[in-house]
């Protein structure tokens, strides 16, 4: 493929986006394979998935990701999270850790009521 031609750029721009959204859920996965991980930054990575997507797709111009996208991507977040988090177990564990005072009161303050979730642009 040409790098000068449309389709080279269409391309490119397409997996641009496809890195930028899909790069916090790898770097998560990395994360979790770690043999200290525990229920507590499962629960921190999630809210940082959360805050990552929110953040980019609060800026469409800047990547290009359509609203339509965004919305189907934000939806099947939010889906997975309330399937993932039925119980608050990671919550608790969250809440419990010692490691985590900061962080803890950051989340509580902020994110009380919608906790992880993304909301729809």
């Amino acid at each position: 493929m040409n790098r000068l031609t449309g389709k080279y750029t269409e391309f490119e721009h397409a997996m641009l986006q496809y890195l930028f959204i899909c790069n916090p859920f790898v770097r998560s996965l990395w994360c979790f394979e770690a043999a200290n991980a525990n229920g507590s930054d499962i629960f921190i990575f999630w809210l940082a998935i959360a805050a990552y997507l929110a953040d980019l797709f609060s800026k469409p111009e800047l990547m290009g990701i359509p609203v339509s996208l965004s919305n189907k991507i934000t939806q099947i977040f939010n889906t997975h999270y309330d399937e993932f988090f039925k119980n608050e177990f990671y919550f608790v564990m969250f809440c419990l850790d010692p490691h985590k005072l900061e962080a803890r009161q950051v989340v509580l303050y902020n994110f009380t009521s919608v906790a992880g979730r993304i909301s729809q642009v």
